[in-house]
């Protein structure tokens, strides 16, 4: 089932949860800018403490997308508070990593709107799906040994 949030930063928070969060859960945030000094980002995080929202860099999966008046950033280093979406702690500006800033270089929460939706899980292998190969194969080599057996 698919989960998703959004709104705009200078608007009242909309909200749409189709199903509760798990424990472990990844998310994709959409940042789509504001003005024309950035670009859009995407940040993918694996929910770990099950609240539906990115808390801290340690959940982030991925990131792609983001530039600050020209300059490519290459990871996140600061969460901010974005209510409905971000509880990292930090009021009002994301903090972000990469050449030439270096260290860190920050930008605030205004100059996005976000929305964030919850990614389907990819099924596992159904169990013992392997089985019939095998039989299958083990009865084409026992086939193909008779055979053999016969023109010797």
């Amino acid at each position: 089932m698919m989960s998703s949030k959004s709104c705009l930063a200078s608007a009242a928070l909309v909200l749409t949860i189709a199903t509760p969060s798990m424990a472990g859960t990844i998310y994709d945030l959409n940042a789509t800018a504001t003005i024309v000094a950035v670009s859009n980002f995407t940040i993918e995080f694996n929910d770990q403490n099950n609240d539906a929202m990115l808390s801290s860099t340690t959940e982030i999966t991925s990131f792609s997308g983001a530039s600050l008046f020209g300059f490519s950033v290459t990871s996140v280093s600061l969460v901010p508070d974005i209510p409905g979406f971000t509880n990292g702690g930090n009021d009002g500006e994301w903090g972000f990593s990469g050449p030439p800033f270096g260290a860190m270089a920050t930008s605030p929460t205004t100059n996005w709107n976000y929305s964030l939706s919850q990614v389907s899980g990819v099924p596992g292998p159904i169990a013992g799906a392997g089985l019939p190969g095998l039989i299958f194969a083990g009865g084409g080599l026992l086939g193909w040994w008779r055979r053999r057996k016969k023109i010797a």
